[in-house]
């Protein structure tokens, strides 16, 4: 349980959480056939970029550590 409460606390869970929530309710969209707002867009791509630019820093910032040692 612990290790769930410091996910929570280092947002990497809500940050998960998020990106999931957001891409179900585009694909929901999409595969409903109902049109797509360019909000919805936008944010799922803010979404997803916001993610994903968060794990490569996560990633260069170790590879960067290593190289120190």
């Amino acid at each position: 349980m612990s290790t769930f409460i410091d996910l929570l606390k280092s947002s990497v869970l809500t940050q998960a959480m998020i990106t999931v929530i957001t891409l179900s309710a585009l694909f929901y969209l999409i595969l409903a056939g109902k049109p797509v707002p360019t909000e919805v867009w936008s944010l799922a791509m803010l979404v997803v970029g916001f993610y994903f630019g968060s794990k490569v820093g996560i990633v260069q910032g170790q590879n960067n550590a290593s190289r120190l040692l």
